[in-house]
């Protein structure tokens, strides 16, 4: 038996309604202290995703938006992609099938440990790669934080990524400051 017919959309539709401008989902139906009409899939994760219980099992918000919009839960190999990388906004317009390489291209232009993505300084100067359909290119070495950052965006723009609004200067002045608030550390 597979995942769509242990939990069927049918099934799901019968229990909670959801509108699809907000990604806000509502029980149908009471659940144990819950009552019918109360919030459902409510609860954030320590990741920052909506999940709730249903049926004795975990599900994020965002995939039962995107199973109340196409009738049929998304296939298990494949995400759903934020596209505003608000991983609270579950409005339908918002979300996306994708690929795991796909999804990583929409990234924050900044890595884990907040500085430019892509980017590692060593030896008073910048090194620059990017990764693509699971390709490591390494994209050069620059004393300019400017130049490296333009040749990332470069790369971007060549492999297909998107640039989640940010101009070439506007991500050039964000490296400016994250290196001035390196400075300010030290």
């Amino acid at each position: 038996m597979d995942f769509n017919d242990r939990f069927p959309v049918s099934a799901l539709r019968q229990d909670f309604e959801c509108d699809f401008d907000t990604g806000k989902i509502v029980r149908k139906v009471a659940a144990g202290k819950m009552p019918a009409g109360s919030a459902a899939f409510g609860s954030l994760s320590g990741a920052g995703y909506f999940r709730g219980n249903w049926r004795k099992r975990l599900f994020y918000a965002h995939r039962v938006v995107w199973a109340f919009a196409h009738g049929q839960w998304p296939d298990q190999r494949l995400q759903i992609d934020h596209i505003d990388r608000c991983r609270t906004n579950n409005s339908l317009r918002n979300l996306r099938l994708v690929s795991r390489s796909e999804n990583m291209h929409n990234l924050s232009p900044y890595g884990v440990s907040g500085g430019p993505l892509g980017l590692a300084f060593s030896y008073g100067n910048w090194t620059v790669q990017i990764v693509s359909n699971g390709n490591r290119f390494h994209l050069g070495t620059f004393p300019d934080i400017r130049d490296a950052v333009a040749a990332r965006y470069a790369a971007e723009i060549e492999h297909g990524w998107p640039h989640l609004g940010l101009s070439l200067h506007d991500r050039q002045q964000q490296a400016l400051a994250y290196v001035a608030g390196l400075e300010k550390a030290d």
